[in-house]
C-alpha cells in the first residue's frame, strides 16, 4: 500500500506535551474531502514524544472507535506513529483488525523478501 495523501494535524486539535485529541469535526471535513477527490482513509497518524513509539491506551480506544464507527466497511485500519528520535525520525507502523479481539500487528521494516511482522494482544 502506498499512502498519497496525509491530513491533520488541525487548528482545532488539543494538543499538550503527552497528549493530543484530534478535532473530530475536522477529520471528518478532511476525510469527506478525499473522498471526493477518490481517495479512502485507511489510517491515522500522529507522533510521540518517545525515540521508539508504542501505542498509548487512548491510540488504543481511538482506533477501535473509529473502526467501529466505519460499521464494518474496513477490515483492517493503520496506525502510524512518529518518534522524536533518528534521522529520519523512527516510525512505527500497525495493522488493526476491528473488533475488541481484533489483533494489532506491528509491520517490521526488513530487506526486500524478509517480511516480518509483530502481533500485539491488548487486554
Amino acid at each position: 500500500m502506498v499512502a498519497l495523501v496525509a491530513t491533520g494535524p488541525s487548528p482545532g486539535d488539543r494538543r499538550r506535551r503527552c497528549g493530543f485529541e484530534p478535532d473530530a469535526a475536522a477529520m471528518t471535513r478532511h476525510r469527506f474531502q478525499q473522498y471526493e477527490r477518490g481517495y479512502h482513509a485507511v489510517g491515522l497518524w500522529h507522533t510521540h514524544q518517545e525515540a521508539r513509539p508504542t501505542p498509548s491506551k487512548p491510540d488504543y480506544v481511538t482506533v477501535r472507535d473509529l473502526l467501529r464507527d466505519f460499521s464494518g466497511d474496513r477490515d483492517r485500519y493503520y496506525l502510524v506513529i512518529v518518534g522524536n528520535e533518528g534521522d529520519p525520525p523512527n516510525m512505527a507502523v500497525w495493522v488493526v483488525e476491528p473488533g475488541e479481539a481484533g489483533a494489532w500487528i506491528k509491520l517490521v521494516e526488513q530487506e526486500p523478501g524478509r517480511g516480518k511482522s509483530t502481533r500485539i494482544n491488548w487486554i
